[in-house]
């Protein structure tokens, strides 16, 4: 019997995924364990391979649709093996082209009567029109087939403006960032900082230093001094789940890492046991993985605080992040600025960073909060010590 290639569940939340770009054909050979299609859940792009070896038989799925978990994407079996499109065997989805769609809507048919002639089953516009003819149905208009009416796309030519789909993941971070603003208490503390002994102590580190990935950031240097804060302070470590609070004995640290569609947050795990240089290393690596799309589900779950730096843009100051549930914390970091201030009885120019600490106030209170905060600037003035922790 053919093997079904089931869409596999990523993460707890994951309830749908999007089909990007199948790996093989139909008449390939799939080795056991190769990857057969590429599809998008939320913030990630993952191939999907087959548990079983054989021959792909049948492309369930189409590239574009979305699909819940446990549907069937695709059969692979002995390559005399039939399996009917369209039959019992597919359940009960109805794989149909967008226009298809529209055209059955705008005539109030039920698409999943009616037989479709394209690829795998797919229904298409002129299965819609037959099917429209042989019901005796009303001939379709240029509108009801999906055509625009030529004044109608003159208008939309002029109109001066073009439409992204919000699709994908910058739908899904847009999803989880209402529900956070929406369900969280949230308050953001913001504070100045003077960087001059962290630019100062990366410059050490570096010295004669030539290799890139050798190098040291001042983000790697910030996430460092976050771990240490963080064991310092384990009440900010924290998270609710339902009627307790959680507070973690270990830090799985995230950093939020921009990319062209959205906005990923991978995940340095056991954090607190790693010097500033494993860290780092780390970091690269899953900020590569993460801009060329190999980040998996393991690689984005289990953080327990979230570090967001937007300094390196040199454009924003200060700024108030939003928390990423069931995290109830997390840390902004603006640019640093040379700036006048009063030190040692003279007016300075010194570099200063503003630090922004947003927490979820039904389990981080003010004074908490605060104490952080502290601690951080403390160790900002004297990275010393807790970058050799």
């Amino acid at each position: 019997m053919a093997y079904k290639l089931v869409l596999p569940k990523f993460g707890m939340a994951m309830e749908t995924a999007r089909v990007l770009e199948w790996k093989k054909e139909v008449g390939d050979h799939v080795e056991k364990e190769e990857a057969v299609v590429s599809v998008e859940n939320e913030k990630l792009t993952t191939d999907i391979a087959s548990m079983e070896a054989g021959v792909l038989l049948l492309k369930v799925a189409q590239i574009g649709e979305k699909y819940r978990v446990g549907d069937t994407l695709a059969y692979i079996g002995e390559p005399d093996e039939k399996i009917e499109a369209g039959g019992a065997e597919l359940g009960r989805r109805v794989i149909a082209s967008p226009l298809a769609k529209k055209i059955a809507a705008s005539m109030g048919m039920d698409i999943s009567k009616i037989a479709g002639s394209g690829p795998n089953g797919r229904i298409v516009k002129a299965d819609v029109e037959q099917y429209a003819k042989e019901s005796s149905l009303p001939e379709t208009d240029a509108a009801a087939c999906g055509q625009m009416p030529a004044s109608e796309a003159q208008a939309e030519d002029k109109a001066g403006y073009t439409d992204i789909p919000y699709a994908g993941m910058r739908q899904a971070i847009g999803s989880k960032m209402l529900q956070a603003w929406t369900n969280i208490p949230m308050v953001t503390n913001h504070v100045k900082a003077d960087a001059g002994a962290v630019l100062d102590i990366r410059e050490a580190i570096n010295k004669d230093v030539d290799d890139k990935d050798g190098r040291i950031s001042i983000n790697d240097v910030l996430l460092k001094l976050t771990v240490v804060a963080l064991k310092k302070k384990p009440m900010v470590n924290v998270s609710l789940t339902g009627d307790a609070i959680r507070v973690f004995n270990h830090v799985n640290l995230a950093f939020a890492t921009a990319l062209d569609n959205g906005l990923v947050a991978p995940v340095i795990r056991d954090a607190d046991k790693k010097s500033l240089f494993q860290i780092s290393a780390e970091a690269k690596s899953l900020i590569e993985k993460a801009r060329s799309g190999k980040l998996t589900p393991d690689d984005i779950s289990d953080g327990t605080f979230t570090v967001s730096n937007l300094g390196a843009y040199g454009s924003v100051d200060e700024f108030s992040p939003i928390i990423n549930p069931p995290q109830a914390a997390i840390l902004g970091i603006g640019r640093i600025v040379e700036t006048p201030v009063y030190a040692g009885g003279e007016v300075q120019v010194r570099p200063i960073v503003t630090l922004s600490f947003t927490y979820d106030h039904r389990v981080i209170n003010g004074a908490e909060a605060a104490e952080f905060i502290r601690i951080l600037m403390d160790m900002f003035s004297n990275p010393i010590r807790a970058l050799c922790e």
